[in-house]
């Protein structure tokens, strides 16, 4: 019998006998075809329903259903009974009752229906593809917004508080020096001199509030913890109430590290604060024990750079926390506190604090016995002047690709800076004079030029601008030790640490991360295109690389839809995330066309990449470290062809997005 659930059939036409004639006809054929399709087929071997020409295709074709079971071939209409330009025959093998006779069934499609359905289809696809990519950008739109929201509103709030206290602070300095005026002689002066100490704190402790919302122009140094911890002895006994019993444990020949002073303290206080309320919510006397231990390079934490490192511990005996609260740990604005009484800024300052200073934060807590904090600072050595913290430069692979020139007089710091601008890749020319750079400019061009300005005795501000003027491409970070900061200009304060130097080539060099590009990396996309052999894939490019060589930034989600057009069934937008455990990159699909999908078996939609999509895509967690830094990436991928993977940066700094396409060799 016919098989009528066939998905792929019009209609049936006619069962065929082994050897192709035709012994039925369907009466729902005969009213779509023609009224006498049975008197013009009925008995005749479908080798002669069309002309000579495709005698042979048909017989071939039947000689394939009786041997494998099936066979498809497409005809042009038969103009007395067929509309349209063409059909597609589709021949089945049916066994009869007895099973020892064959008929073939032959059924057919309207290939100009087919294509219309098909264009509709890519069309729908398209559309949805579209709407897709509308929802990715809103996402993204909405946690920026809702994120600068916030910090909008927290900065505001704290600008509020710190004026208030500000004038609280003045207030009491003006009291406290006419009380030492009417006292002087009959009071210990020393009192008045911790009073003013305190004071002084007080305010450095207010700026350092200013940090958590805002990015202000900080002066870290070469410090000694040990030196701060001792010198707050007094404060820090004050805070967690005379109640509670306060153990120092400071080693003489502890290690230095590079940080805010300012900083380092406003997190020792944030924490003291809440072991002083963990001890009460735990409701009874308690002790905070504070130490500093030296962590050599074979100790060191697990998963944490191969270093040198200062351990800070803030140990308490108070109530503990539950794993719940352990795992929310660091977000910010989270607190278990009641409203108005915590901020959750507290821990969130040492993560912050270990952050910047190249380090990690390890919390180990238990519900009833108490909480312990160890923040883990790189160790800090000072060569020349230049503080090495080695494994402290944040996501090193968007470095590299740029030129950079060197202006340097002294030999050792200039080694010192080389050595870590080539290890990150850069390609690096010095000069020892500013005529010297003058002129490597005129030869060559450069990307971005570091300066010490310390020992220009011209007009450093002309001289900025002579430079400005031969090269206005390229950005300029000066280098100083107490001159003051230049209008305009980026600044750098000796002693210089690999952390904030490199934070500053990434952000001249429009490194946000990869949200711009260096002449460099201009360079090097073009010669990635140059490779592309399908002129879909390569139109696509091209459309891309317009965008970023007259912007010298990557374009938005905006450009998807132009992008996909030539290229809609093999191309796919990824959205590039970073998972909050590790910083990694965390990979997963937004949309992909149905050629992808057909081969990959599956809606791709909002799927995180896993190795399985690799071994048909390429190794995209390889090729994601080339395109954060705003590189198209090309690559041949065996038995799938080029693959073409383009960043795109939606909504702020950082590339959020991968726009690629594919094409197949066979």
């Amino acid at each position: 019998m016919i098989d009528t659930a066939d998905p792929r059939r019009n209609i049936a036409i006619a069962l065929l006998t082994p050897d192709g004639h035709a012994q039925w006809t369907g009466s729902d054929a005969a009213s779509t075809f023609s009224p006498d399709l049975e008197a013009l087929v009925s008995g005749k071997p479908v080798t002669d329903w069309w002309g000579r020409e495709h005698s042979q295709s048909i017989a071939n074709a039947l000689e394939q259903a009786r041997t494998t079971g099936s066979a498809t071939l497409n005809l042009p209409a038969l103009p007395e009974w067929m509309q349209g330009p063409h059909w597609t025959l589709f021949l089945t093998q049916l066994p009869d009752t007895a099973g020892n006779a064959m008929l073939l069934q032959m059924t057919a499609k309207h290939q100009a229906l087919e294509d219309e359905l098909s264009l509709l289809r890519q069309t729908n696809a398209q559309l949805m593809r579209r709407l897709e990519t509308k929802r990715e950008r809103i996402r993204v739109l909405e946690q920026v917004n809702s994120h600068s929201d916030k910090v909008q509103t927290m900065g505001a709030f704290v600008a509020s508080v710190v004026h208030d206290m500000n004038n609280v602070l003045s207030v009491m300095t003006s009291a406290q020096r006419i009380v030492r005026r009417k006292l002087d002689g009959q009071v210990d002066a020393t009192l008045f001199d911790e009073v003013d100490a305190s004071v002084e704190r007080g305010r450095t402790l207010l700026r350092q509030l200013l940090d958590f919302s805002r990015k202000d122009d900080l002066r870290p140094e070469l410090a000694d913890p040990s030196e701060m911890l001792d010198r707050d002895r007094g404060l820090m006994q004050q805070l967690i109430g005379h109640s509670n019993r306060l153990e120092l444990l400071l080693p003489e020949d502890s290690w230095s590290v590079y940080c805010e002073p300012g900083r380092f303290a406003a997190v020792v206080f944030n924490l003291l604060s809440n072991a002083c309320d963990a001890i009460r919510q735990a409701g009874r006397s308690g002790e905070v024990r504070v130490s500093l231990r030296n962590v050599p390079l074979e100790d060191r934490p697990e998963g944490t750079f191969p270093r040198d490192y200062l351990c800070l511990s803030i140990e308490d005996t108070g109530a503990g926390m539950s794993p719940e609260v352990l795992a929310r740990l660091g977000e910010p604005y989270f607190t278990t506190k009641p409203r108005g009484a915590g901020t959750g800024l507290g821990l969130q300052s040492a993560y912050n604090l270990a952050q910047r200073c190249g380090g990690t934060v390890h919390v180990t807590s238990t519900e009833g016995e108490g909480t312990r904090i160890d923040i883990y600072l790189a160790r800090a050595i000072l060569r020349g002047e230049m503080i090495e913290l080695a494994g402290s430069i944040q996501l090193p692979e968007l470095h590299g690709d740029a030129r950079i020139l060197l202006v340097e007089a002294s030999d050792r710091l200039a080694s010192a800076l080389a050595d870590l601008l080539i290890g990150l890749r850069y390609d690096v020319s010095r000069t020892k004079t500013p005529r010297e750079a003058l002129a490597a400019l005129t030869a060559a061009p450069k990307d971005l030029i570091l300066l010490d300005i310390d020992t220009v005795v011209d007009d450093v501000e002309a001289l900025i601008a002579e430079l400005q003027q031969l090269a206005p491409r390229c950005s300029i970070i000066c280098m100083t030790t107490d001159r003051e900061p230049l209008s305009g200009v980026a600044t750098l304060h000796k002693p210089i640490s690999e952390l904030s130097l490199s934070q500053a080539l990434l952000e001249h060099l429009e490194r946000h991360p990869g949200a711009g590009l260096s002449l460099r990396a201009l360079e090097i996309s073009a010669q990635a295109g140059q490779t592309l052999s399908n002129p879909a894939m390569r139109s696509a490019f091209d459309l891309w690389f317009e965008q970023v060589n007259r912007l010298h930034a990557l374009p938005d989600c905006a450009l998807v839809n132009d992008l996909q057009a030539p290229q809609p069934d093999c191309s796919f937008l990824i959205a590039c995330d970073r998972q909050h455990e590790t910083g990694l990159p965390m990979l997963r699909f937004v949309w992909a066309g149905s050629e992808m999908e057909r081969r990959l078996g599956s809606d791709l939609t909002g799927l995180e990449i896993t190795a399985e999509h690799e071994a048909y895509l390429g190794n995209i967690r390889d090729a994601i470290l080339r395109c954060l830094r705003g590189l198209a990436d090309v690559q041949d991928i065996p038995e799938s062809g080029q693959r073409l993977l383009l960043p795109l940066a939606e909504g702020r700094d950082g590339v959020t997005h991968l726009f690629g396409a594919l094409t197949q060799t066979t």
